[in-house]
């Protein structure tokens, strides 16, 4: 057994008092003048002895009455574990969720500052020789660890809103794991602050103690929803100076009400336009704004709305490039045919492409690496040299284009899909069929068509080279009727597109079709403009830098006189920089950061807040308590903590605890006193 308050135990010293008492109220005496002294002789011997039993049960229920007060201020206990507890530490340990979900308005101030008052208040109430141990979501190893009550005190007020986002059973899977590493086997108490957001309260990924005590504590927000800006995005991939832009934004209301006549503000430099929007309960809707860019270089953007609620997702900034040209290059063959020259008929239509025109054999590293955008136009054959040179270009964020000849040498082809992850190619196939299939769901024809015509008959294919997908990352954006490809890309993020069918009038009449030209352009767009317009911390989806050389150097962040070196890592020409560190995430907020590599300025990133934590919903008390004891839990109290309920009310139970039985027993001691004072003496008066 264990005590709460062992020091009230001194207050046993107080049971000499009644003892003492009741030693001098024995040897009283009292004269007593009777007429007949052997009716006082009966009197004596009859009630000595009774006299004498009253006094000392008066004596024992008092001091049970008095003992029973003292153990009920000590409050004893016996914990959990019935194994010896000699030698074992006593611990009080605290996750408190300092998410931008915990910024929700409680009854005084948000939840994170409720969460930080209740962890005053048990710290406070707690014995003296407790050990305490204060984690939050950033999961550092300065926090696990135990530490006293004023370092605990000092950590409260060190702690602020952050934006990383974990599930639940991560920091206390690492709380498990530090216990057992240090071999912490006393009474141990979890107590979890947090408003348990259904998105993040997952307790998959852990496995409790089944010895522990568990305290979930849910910090309730005097609100129930929030009005935040989900994403942006533009409709078409690329932006062309002096050309409308068309800037999508999408608002989310997770309130139960209806929201009306919302402002949604954009501004982009100079550009300033505001939109009314109504949104439905629990739903979405997607608003657009239109303007156009004036000059080339770096733009900076962000959109707006007002919430009362949660304000970190009411802002979301991007920024993107507006680069005066295009570079396409044209590889070719020395000897030119007619029908070789569609291609560049096609970018001719927009002033936006510069076209450049080179031999196969004359095409170096200097010239893929001035280019944005390489046709291979009609290639007979493609040396591994050349093979290298592209396969470079590619990873490095160049687009490629891909037409074939008649006849051209297939092994060699298939080399150069192999590196590139693209269907290989078998024979020649001549077979007069229609192009009957178009991808519409692929990302590649967003923005293409006005309407989807799912009964689509283009133009003939009279032959094509036969593709294998079995084994690449590729998809089909163009097919026959009997399944064959005749235009593909590549599955993930490199830009690399493939006609199977040639413009040479033996493959078709598809040349002259108003979809090769659709899909030329198109394919120039994805490689030449960076879809990225922002980030998001926090995020384990790294954001990818294309550096102007292979030289070494190191990415920085900077930000008026801040500047920092996010941890990055090199492939090639790019540069992956990664945005979920914790200490990063510590010391960037949202916000535009210049690019700079090498003294120089490579653009800026748009750094936007992780929304999950945007996406409001929390579990109920007895969830919250079942979700605990699936993962493996035996003791589990889950309390409520809302507008109404008072710090100084909430308290921590303690397993198998008797002070409520001490004071019913003392009070039942002191009524037995009472009664055997009373009632006693009154039977004995009607004796007489």
């Amino acid at each position: 057994m264990k005590f709460v308050n062992p020091q009230f135990l001194w207050a046993f010293l107080l049971l000499a008092i009644p003892i003492i008492v009741h030693l001098f109220h024995f040897k009283r005496y009292k004269t007593i003048y009777f007429s007949s002294i052997q009716f006082l002789k009966a009197v004596s011997e009859e009630s000595k002895s009774t006299q004498k039993l009253k006094h000392w049960l008066i004596l024992l229920s008092r001091l049970l009455a008095f003992s029973a007060l003292i153990l009920a201020f000590a409050q004893p206990y016996i914990p959990s574990s019935e194994e010896q507890l000699k030698g074992r530490q006593t611990a009080m340990v605290f996750y408190l969720d300092n998410s931008f979900s915990m910024s929700a308005k409680g009854a005084s101030g948000n939840l994170l500052q409720q969460g930080k008052e209740v962890i005053r208040n048990f710290a406070e109430k707690a014995p003296l020789s407790t050990n305490f141990m204060l984690v939050t979501n950033e999961l550092n190893s300065s926090e696990l660890r135990l530490i006293t009550k004023n370092e605990l005190l000092d950590r409260l007020d060190e702690i602020d809103f952050s934006p990383v986002s974990v599930d639940l059973g991560n920091p206390l899977q690492s709380i498990s794991n530090y216990m057992q590493q240090k071999g912490i086997e006393g009474t141990v108490q979890k107590i979890v602050l947090s408003d348990f957001q259904t998105n993040s309260a997952s307790l998959n990924d852990w496995e409790a103690d089944s010895t522990v005590l568990y305290y979930p504590i849910q910090l309730q927000s005097q609100l129930e929803g929030n009005l935040y800006i989900d994403s942006v995005w533009f409709e078409t991939p690329i932006r062309k100076i002096n050309r409308p832009n068309r800037l999508m934004v999408r608002v989310v209301n997770t309130y139960t009400e209806n929201l009306q006549n919302i402002p949604v503000e954009l501004k982009v430099g100079s550009f300033n336009r505001k939109s009314i929007i109504d949104i439905p309960a629990q739903a979405s809707t997607v608003t657009s704004f239109t303007y156009t860019d004036n000059k080339v270089g770096t733009i900076e953007g962000k959109v707006e709305v007002s919430d009362e609620h949660l304000f970190f997702d009411d802002v979301f900034y991007f920024a993107y490039d507006i680069k005066e040209n295009c570079t396409v290059l044209i590889v070719e063959e020395p000897i030119l045919k007619p029908y070789h020259n569609a291609p560049q008929r096609v970018y001719q239509t927009d002033d936006f492409y510069k076209i450049n025109k080179i031999s196969i054999q004359q095409l170096t590293l200097e010239d893929t690496r001035n280019a944005d955008y390489i046709v291979l136009n009609g290639l007979l054959s493609i040396s591994s040299g050349i093979q290298s040179l592209l396969e470079e270009f590619v990873n490095n964020g160049g687009g490629l284009l891909i037409i074939p000849d008649e006849k051209i040498e297939i092994a060699e082809y298939n080399a150069l899909f192999q590196r590139l992850e693209m269907p290989r190619i078998g024979g020649f196939s001549e077979n007069t069929l229609r192009i009957t299939q178009l991808n519409y769901e692929d990302d590649f024809f967003e923005g293409v068509f006005e309407k989807r015509d799912k009964g689509i008959s283009l133009s003939l294919i009279n032959a094509l080279f036969k593709s294998d997908f079995s084994a690449a990352n590729a998809i089909k954006l163009l097919a026959l009727e009997n399944q064959d490809a005749i235009f593909a890309r590549h599955g993930g993020e490199k830009n690399v597109f493939v006609f199977y069918a040639g413009t040479a009038s033996n493959f078709g009449t598809i040349s002259s079709h108003a979809i090769f030209s659709a899909l030329l352009l198109r394919s120039a767009e994805l490689s030449s403009s960076n879809n990225v317009i922002f980030a998001n911390l926090g995020t384990s989806k790294p954001y990818a830098i294309e550096l102007p050389s292979n030289q070494e150097g190191a990415i920085r962040l900077k930000q008026e006189d801040f500047s920092i070196i996010p941890p990055a890592m090199r492939k090639g020409k790019k540069m992956y920089i990664s945005l979920d560190e914790t200490e990063l995430l510590k010391m960037l907020h949202a916000g535009f950061y210049n690019l700079e590599w090498k003294e120089e300025h490579l653009g800026v990133i748009a750094l936007n807040y992780n929304r999950k934590e945007s996406k409001t919903g929390s579990l109920d008390s007895k969830e919250i308590e079942t979700a605990f004891k699936e993962s493996g839990a035996k003791f589990v109290q889950s309390i409520a903590f809302d507008d109404t309920s008072p710090v100084e009310q909430l308290s921590l139970e303690k397993p198998n605890e008797y002070w409520r039985i001490l004071l019913i027993l003392a009070l039942v001691f002191l009524i037995i006193e009472m009664l055997l004072t009373k009632l006693w003496k009154q039977q004995n008066i009607k004796k007489f």
